[in-house]
């Protein structure tokens, strides 16, 4: 938690300023903040670890609208760039940058504002406050080892659980939104097991690696549903003829990497089985 809390205070200046990858880094300091407050929730009094990550929710959103479509933006400029130059693409190109663009701008403001606030200020002082004072409990727990397998062993559980719900999941939207769990779990798991490698070493950082692997490809997965969408939208709001066979190549492109990330979901569940089975640490 301490090297986190150093990332968000590290990236505060880095994201006023709109540097590179700064609203990226603080956004993952806050997730895992969030991944291991949960995980060792009862190694510590209940009400601080509540309001702690139910306020690092709040600015993880809020960094989320502006990095979500910096990442959409830049994944579509990619794509209009390996089409064949023309009216269409260059209209369909000025829509996407239209959309994206304002998405990011509205979100840079509202996250501006809340790095203004006195709710934020505040967040930073029950952090280095609970890095500095850790609420724990007065009653005995288990040695560290102990704990942080049975945290990793309880991640992986989760995890298994969300697979298991893609099955019974409608196709279609519904299957979308169950591999998303599964990608946020994947991720929950991947922070855990890389606390728990101070104490599990190799072991857990096998763990943490095959959990990567899993959220990477899925991620590739929901980026390419997200883009799917916002062409969808943009198609049938802006009906032109020049541009009706570009957004019809691009979902067809975005169909096809989902299709390919569902592949490398399969291929690293299977690589990773016997690592995530029954007793992970």
């Amino acid at each position: 938690m301490a090297a986190q809390i150093d990332q968000i205070l590290a990236s505060d200046a880095a994201v006023r300023g709109e540097e590179p990858e700064a609203i990226h880094n603080m956004r993952s300091a806050t997730r895992r903040i969030r991944s291991v407050l949960a995980a060792y929730a009862k190694l510590y009094r209940a009400s601080p670890v509540r309001k702690l990550r139910s306020e690092l929710k709040w600015l993880g959103q809020l960094l989320g609208q502006p990095r979500d479509a910096e990442v959409l933006r830049s994944r579509l400029r990619d794509q209009l760039g390996g089409l064949q130059p023309g009216d269409g693409t260059a209209g369909a190109t000025a829509r996407v940058e239209q959309r994206t663009g304002g998405d990011y701008d509205a979100g840079y403001r509202l996250l501006l504002e809340a790095l203004g606030s006195g709710r934020y200020f505040r967040l930073l002082d029950k952090l280095e406050d609970f890095r500095d004072n850790p609420p724990v409990r007065a009653d005995a727990v288990a040695p560290g080892r102990r704990a942080a397998a049975k945290a990793v062993d309880k991640a992986a559980r989760r995890l298994e659980r969300s697979r298991k719900a893609v099955k019974g999941a409608r196709r279609g939207r519904g299957q979308e939104l169950a591999l998303h769990r599964v990608r946020k779990d994947a991720k929950r798991l991947r922070h855990v097991a890389e606390s728990a490698a101070l104490v599990h070493g190799k072991r857990a950082g096998k763990v943490a690696k095959a959990a990567r692997r899993q959220q990477k490809v899925l991620g590739q997965f929901q980026d390419a549903v997200v883009a799917r969408d916002l062409l969808a939208d943009i198609a049938a709001e802006y009906s032109e003829p020049a541009t009706a066979g570009i957004y019809a190549e691009l979902l067809s492109q975005q169909e096809e990497r989902m299709l390919a990330a569902r592949a490398g979901y399969r291929k690293a569940r299977k690589k990773s089985r016997d690592l995530l089975g029954h007793g992970v640490l």
